[in-house]
């Protein structure tokens, strides 16, 4: 019987509802993640925020994350979000993008545990389930800050952390620090996901025993969307196939059907960047799709005319 928890983790302009409606078709009980949703633009009524706070059918259960650093506009935002009866409410305190930390949000939060405090006290007030996504530090890894400040946001109400193990100055270079998730998770104070370098679903094995409350796989997921189910039959020991041009067919439908139009030529780029390592002559087909991204469909059936071997993968 699986105990463990499979979550996708939110990736700004990745993780769009064609992309988990790929996932869910592939693994029923994965936990999927939207992308990342601005307080400030969703309580000013920005553009696409109805594209990006939309529930779908598909998409049961999900949580939705949060980024933003005013504690009251924070948790006007969560109450709104809550209205879709979601898996958790997720306050960004992770992202490591220099334009999101120059507005003291994501990780920089981690840089100010008073204001981040004051955002996790508000927003349980709003929302039935709270978690908080993180980084191991803001300038450095440190172990004793990180403890310190997990156990604050489990003292202010979250429910859950999920943890990137790398400083936020480090981005996604070197390898994560998976020791310092170990020793947080053998702290007991809070359930802890496991995020960071996940890239196979022997490596995902591997990782939940380190963190056995469950992990959380962002791009070799947006690569590979077929991983969580991947997962889920090795640890049963059961073989698995996937035709992998049906699931990218699927999520360019996805992006065709449930994206605003302006954004769809950007999505069709940014998912086809990362499905294209997946083959042989990947790189080749990526120019072809650069070119013309809008008939990205009909240059990957073609690939696979020239090459059926690839379509099918086999575990």
């Amino acid at each position: 019987m699986k105990t463990h928890k499979l979550f996708l983790a939110p990736c700004a302009d990745l993780t769009t509802p064609a992309l988990r409606r790929e996932i869910r078709r592939l693994s029923k009980d994965v936990i999927l993640f939207s992308e990342m949703i601005s307080a400030s633009s969703l309580m000013r009524g920005g553009l696409r925020n109805d594209y990006l706070v939309k529930k779908h059918e598909f998409d049961d259960p999900i949580s939705f994350q949060l980024i933003g650093n005013d504690p009251a506009i924070m948790a006007r935002a969560a109450e709104k979000l809550e209205e879709n009866m979601l898996y958790s409410v997720d306050i960004n305190m992770g992202c490591s993008a220099p334009e999101i930390r120059a507005r003291g949000w994501g990780s920089a939060l981690m840089a100010d545990r008073v204001l981040a405090s004051k955002i996790v006290r508000e927003c349980r007030k709003k929302v039935k389930t709270l978690s908080v996504k993180c980084r191991a530090g803001f300038e450095r890894s440190d172990y004793d800050n990180l403890f310190s400040f997990v156990k604050m946001l489990k003292d202010e109400g979250a429910d859950f952390v999920s943890l990137h193990p790398r400083a936020s100055d480090m981005a996604f270079k070197r390898s994560a620090d998976w020791s310092l998730t170990e020793r947080l998770v053998a702290e007991k104070i809070i359930p802890v996901i496991g995020n960071g370098d996940i890239k196979t679903a022997k490596e995902a094995l591997v990782r939940l025993e380190s963190s056995p409350e469950g992990i959380m796989i962002g791009r070799a997921a947006v690569k590979m969307p077929w991983i969580f189910a991947e997962i889920d039959a090795v640890s049963e020991s059961k073989s698995y196939s996937v035709n992998i041009e049906d699931s990218a067919i699927n999520i360019l439908s996805g992006i065709e059907e449930l994206l605003p139009v302006e954004i769809r030529e950007s999505r069709i780029l940014k998912y086809c960047v990362y499905f294209c390592q997946n083959l042989k002559f990947g790189h080749a087909l990526f120019t072809e799709i650069r070119r013309n991204p809008f008939s990205s469909a009909e240059l990957i059936r073609a690939y696979f005319e020239r090459n059926p071997v690839e379509r099918i993968i086999d575990k």
